[in-house]
C-alpha cells in the first residue's frame, strides 16, 4: 500500500473507534493510577489500531474515503462497546473480564476499564460490523451468532495459540501474521455463511443447527484442537494444520 492508503486507514481506524477519546481518557489519570498501566492500556490501543489499519488496507483497498468509511462503522462498533458485558462469553470473555478486573485494581475507573479492556473484541468486532451491514441484519444478532460459533468451535483458544507462538525474525513474524489473519477470515467466512440462511429471531440457534448438520467435520475439528492442546508445545506446523483443518469446515 502507498503512504497515502496507509494514512487514510489509519484515520479511519482511529475515528471509528472512537480511541482519541480513551487517550485522553487515560492521560487524565496520570499521577491518579501507575504509570505502567497507562502504558499498558495505551499500548493496547496501538496494538488494536495497527490490526484495524491493516484490516482496512486488506478489504476497503479501493475505499478508503475516511468520512464515507467512517459512517459506515463508527456506529455499529459503538454499538458493540456497549453490547458488549451481556454478549461475551467462552475464553474471550473470561480474559477481557480478567483484564478488566485487573485495572479496577489498579484504581482504574470502571469506563476506562471496561473500554480498554473490551479492545480485545475489536479485530472481531469489526468483521461483525462488516457481515451485518453487507447481510443487512441487526448487529447484536451477528454478534451473537459469531461469538458463538467462536465459543464453541474453540477458536479463541486457536488465536491464542497463534499469538503465543514466539518467533525469530522478519519472516516468522509474517507467518505468524498470516495465521491469526487466516483464523479471523475462516471465522467471518463462517458466520457470514451462517447468517446469511439464518432467520433474524434466533442467530445462536442458526449456529446450532448448521454445526449439527456439519456434525462429522465439527467433530472432526474439535479432536483435532483437543490432541493439539495436549501436546507439551505447539509449533508453527501443528497450527498450520489447525488452520487448514478450519479451513475445510468453512469451505466444506
Amino acid at each position: 500500500a502507498d503512504i497515502g492508503a496507509i494514512a487514510r486507514a489509519f484515520a479511519i481506524a482511529r475515528e471509528a473507534t472512537s480511541v482519541r477519546e480513551l487517550w485522553g481518557e487515560i492521560e487524565a489519570l496520570d499521577n491518579r493510577v501507575p504509570a505502567g498501566v497507562q502504558y499498558e492500556m495505551t499500548s493496547e490501543t496501538t496494538r488494536v489500531l495497527r490490526h484495524a489499519t491493516y484490516w482496512l488496507l486488506a478489504r476497503r483497498d479501493r475505499d478508503l474515503d475516511v468520512e464515507r468509511v467512517v459512517g459506515r462503522l463508527r456506529p455499529g462498533l459503538a454499538e458493540l462497546v456497549t453490547a458488549a458485558p451481556r454478549l461475551l462469553a467462552g475464553r474471550l470473555g473470561e480474559r477481557i473480564q480478567a483484564r478488566r478486573q485487573r485495572y479496577l485494581e489498579s484504581e482504574v475507573p470502571d469506563r476506562v476499564a471496561t473500554r480498554v479492556a473490551t479492545l480485545e473484541m475489536l479485530p472481531s468486532a469489526l468483521d461483525i460490523v462488516d457481515v451485518a451491514g453487507s447481510r443487512k441484519a441487526p448487529i447484536v444478532g451477528v454478534a451473537r451468532a459469531y461469538l458463538h460459533l467462536g465459543a464453541v468451535l474453540d477458536l479463541d483458544w486457536l488465536r491464542l495459540q497463534v499469538e503465543g507462538l514466539r518467533t525469530e525474525g522478519h519472516w516468522q513474524s509474517v507467518a505468524r501474521g498470516t495465521l491469526r489473519d487466516g483464523v479471523y477470515a475462516l471465522h467471518r467466512q463462517l458466520a457470514d455463511r451462517i447468517v446469511a440462511g439464518a432467520r433474524r429471531d434466533d442467530p445462536v440457534r442458526a449456529v446450532d443447527d448448521w454445526l449439527a448438520r456439519h456434525a462429522t467435520a465439527v467433530e472432526h475439528l474439535r479432536r483435532t484442537f483437543a490432541d493439539m492442546g495436549a501436546q507439551p508445545q505447539i509449533d508453527f506446523p501443528t497450527l498450520s494444520v489447525a488452520v487448514q483443518s478450519l479451513r475445510r469446515l468453512a469451505e466444506g
